[in-house]
């Protein structure tokens, strides 16, 4: 009798290896001698050989799966039986499976993971329509990823023939993997298309989320929760998610198959609706009937139409490369939040009085703490940290459905508003190749590149049909402004080996214009007679131009101008964030809220770090690698697109006086044209005692950071103290939380100190205020 470590042999066929194995079967990679090409065979376990019923099945498997002929399920090339070894031969598909690339790489772009979920589901929907076959246990590891983008399902083992061809009782059906099954596969339920809708959407949720379902639980545990628990929103997990994605998860993952898609065209029709920009279709399951519980607040509601408020035309990035393809190497960080802007206004006044009315009522302003919204984001990837988790690079995967044209012309038909467009540069479209190994002269055959241009490309044209067509919803601009700062942040990544001639740093400002053009559309008519009315914002090309005019180097005393992107002087400043207020408040008696972005040379930031210094300089001071990639700052005072930040160990920079403990970050804070505008002293944990005066904490403070957006968490009593000094020219801001939970010995929980020049934190209060005039 063979054993399944020891290759076997079989006629006209040269056993290399084995490749996998499973409870049923085990696989080995071969040579087919005839033909002489790579394929994989399938012999069932030994010991399952004496079982009739098992042998049964697997030829029954075998002559299903041979009917079956589709670009995304693994082709049966032969069948047969060989000194008491049932066997057939597949076709061999180099690469990994989706459970190791999870494994690996944590988390997929919810892009990518959307088309990989409708590759599977059209494959499994031709697999039911030709030969009545369902899979039965549909998980990351039955789902291979080829090296040349291919994705293909494999083991059918644990199939069942349905309808007629059915011949066992539904309790002999053999059970999927639990992680992944079904309520009703568990209570012994005759299986059918449902089944899978489910164990494909619970796959779909370990893709998005990077977590397996249920994870930490036992096998009791899971089978137990599979029918009676839940799983988080994911829209939670990632804020960045748009919710459409999280509504397609709840329907798929009904608890009742009844309440779950009928077919999988219902489940294409969703995806479709996705990928247009719009919400899955109705109905929709009830908050305790989905393994997905989402959060009341994700329920799709109306909201007015808006109108475009865009001040810049935006040009497509042109590429020649199949429609099909989603391509990229890339690794990018946890997706980032979505949010929202409002307007802003000369609101000082108000600000001031609402801080003093928190401060009388603690009660009622300290219940709000419950509603944080914003997180850290793409920090742990890209500040240059030395210790970083290993689920902080998620590197993207070639993805293809089918065979395509590679002629075939993947591009953006954009119409060109009658404003002057971001850079000359982007006048003449980028070409290039994704489809042969050589790039384009002038162009860059990179997939990074490649991924981002054709991301963007699509948001922009959903962006312009909105324009056209406003959706009520307005479903499609959460997706936008998703997929555009996913884009940016491809754009950023890549930057630092994007050759001279490839203007990726303007790529990215598009995106970040795309960014802020869409949450302006987000606005009602009423937001806008609300807030802007209040604070008349205008361009100012004399005190801050774009793009910024070159210095003149012969000239010392030649002005100089800081760039934050854009009219990011016209931008809505979300004044409906209390975050918004405590900075206002914090800015209201150090700073004058300015349009002016000219700059002084010479203006000491911190020790040697000047103000304006090229990054590339300051990073050589402190020791760090310039080439680590720029994140977007979030925090609420700072136009999105303007400010980036980078992290890393302070050394000596660290130390600011005698009996003060040192910092072990520092975050280097620049424009967009990578000039130095701030810097940050940062110590997340930081040890005891408090060096703040337990009076100076205030109870109703939400904001721990206002660079990255870290808020106060839920747990404990966690208290802040924000504490300005002026100088020189330049601000100083000072910021402790503690936990009070075990009494006036607080435990620091962060540290910080913000070092910004008064110009920009008069940039800052303009962006949030407008003009005093």
């Amino acid at each position: 009798m063979a054993h399944s470590h020891v290759p076997p042999e079989l006629p006209g066929y040269e056993i290399e290896r084995r490749i996998g194995s499973g409870g049923n079967a085990t696989v080995w990679l071969a040579r087919q001698l005839s033909l002489d090409r790579v394929v994989a065979i399938k012999i069932l376990a030994p010991k399952l050989l004496r079982d009739p019923e098992a042998r049964e099945q697997f030829q029954q498997e075998a002559r299903a799966a041979a009917r079956i002929s589709h670009a995304a399920i693994v082709g049966i090339l032969d069948f047969g039986e060989h000194d008491g070894l049932l066997y057939y031969v597949m076709e061999y598909v180099a690469g990994t499976n989706l459970a190791e690339w999870l494994h690996v790489n944590q988390r997929m772009a919810h892009t990518q993971a959307l088309k990989l979920v409708e590759i599977v589901a059209t494959a499994l929907n031709q697999v039911w329509r030709d030969a009545g076959l369902i899979h039965c246990d549909i998980k990351p590891g039955n789902i291979l990823l080829g090296e040349d983008g291919a994705v293909k399902i494999t083991d059918l083992g644990l199939a069942r023939i349905a309808g007629a061809a059915a011949t066992r009782e539904p309790s002999a059906c053999i059970e999927g993997t639990p992680t992944y099954i079904a309520p009703e596969q568990i209570e012994g339920y005759l299986p059918d298309i449902r089944t899978d809708i489910y164990s494909l959407g619970l796959t779909f949720y370990h893709m998005l989320t990077g977590t397996p379902p249920f994870e930490g639980y036992s096998l009791d545990e899971i089978i137990e929760a599979q029918q009676t628990d839940y799983l988080p929103d994911p829209c939670e997990v990632l804020p960045h998610l748009p919710v459409s994605y999280g509504w397609l998860l709840a329907k798929m993952t009904a608890k009742n198959p009844a309440k779950r898609p009928a077919s999988w065209d219902e489940v294409l029709k969703d995806i479709q609706q996705i990928k247009s920009g719009k919400s899955p279709l109705p109905p929709y399951p009830a908050e305790d009937e989905s393994t997905i519980l989402l959060s009341p607040r994700h329920r799709p509601a109306a909201r007015a139409n808006t109108i475009n408020l865009s001040a810049a035309a935006k040009k497509a990035i042109t590429l020649t490369a199949s429609p099909d393809m989603l391509i990229s190497q890339q690794k990018r960080g946890s997706v980032a939040q979505s949010v929202s802007s409002g307007g802003g206004g000369c609101l000082r006044f108000f600000f001031f009085l609402l801080f003093l009315a928190a401060l009388g009522g603690a009660g009622w302003f300290f219940g709000l703490r419950g509603h944080p919204e914003r997180v850290e984001q793409i920090k742990a990837a890209f500040t240059g940290k030395p210790k970083r988790p290993p689920s902080s690079g998620i590197p993207d995967i070639p993805i293809r459905s089918a065979p395509a044209d590679a002629d075939a012309a993947a591009q953006a038909v954009v119409e060109e508003s009658s404003a002057p467009a971001v850079s000359d540069e982007l006048e003449k479209p980028l070409v290039l190749s994704a489809g042969s190994p050589s790039a384009t002269p002038g162009a860059w055959n990179h997939p990074g590149f490649i991924q981002a241009a054709n991301l963007f490309n699509q948001a922009l044209t959903n962006y312009q049909a909105h324009l056209k067509a406003p959706e009520t919803a307005q479903v499609s601009l959460v997706g936008i402004i998703s997929d555009a700062q996913y884009a940016a942040v491809l754009f950023e990544t890549i930057r630092p080996d994007a050759p001279a001639d490839v203007p990726v740093t303007l790529y990215a400002n598009q995106c970040y214009q795309l960014v802020n053009d869409a949450r302006r559309a987000r606005l009602t008519q009423e937001d806008k007679q609300n807030l802007f009315s209040l604070a008349p914002k205008k361009r100012h090309e004399k005190l801050a131009p774009y793009p910024t005019p070159p210095a003149d180097v012969h000239d010392m005393f030649a002005a100089r101008y800081m760039q934050f992107g854009y009219a990011w002087d016209t931008l809505p400043a979300p004044v409906d964030r209390l975050e918004t207020s405590e900075f206002v408040y914090l800015l209201n008696t150090v700073a004058e809220p300015s349009p002016d972005t000219r700059a002084h040379g010479n203006l000491s930031i911190h020790g040697p770090l000047k103000w304006l210094m090229p990054f590339a300089s300051a990073c050589k001071l402190i020791g760090a690698d310039p080439r680590s990639p720029r994140v977007p700052v979030e925090g609420i005072p700072f136009p999105y697109g303007g400010f980036f930040m980078r992290t890393y160990e302070a050394g000596r920079f660290g130390r600011v006086g005698p009996g003060q403990p040192a910092y072990p970050n520092i975050r280097l804070i620049t424009d967009s044209e990578d000039q130095l505008v701030a810097v940050q002293l940062v110590d997340e944990r930081p040890p005891a005692p408090c060096q703040s005066s337990p009076m100076a904490f205030s109870p109703v403070a939400r904001v721990m950071d206002f660079v990255s957006g870290k808020v106060v968490p839920e747990k404990g009593d966690i208290r802040v103290a924000h504490t300005t000094f002026r100088g020189e020219g330049t601000l100083r801001i000072d910021t402790e939380a503690a936990d009070f939970v075990d009494g006036p010995e607080a435990r620091p929980q962060f540290r910080s100190i913000l070092l910004l020049p008064q110009a920009v934190a008069n940039n800052l209060l303009y962006h949030l205020l407008g003009s005093r005039d």
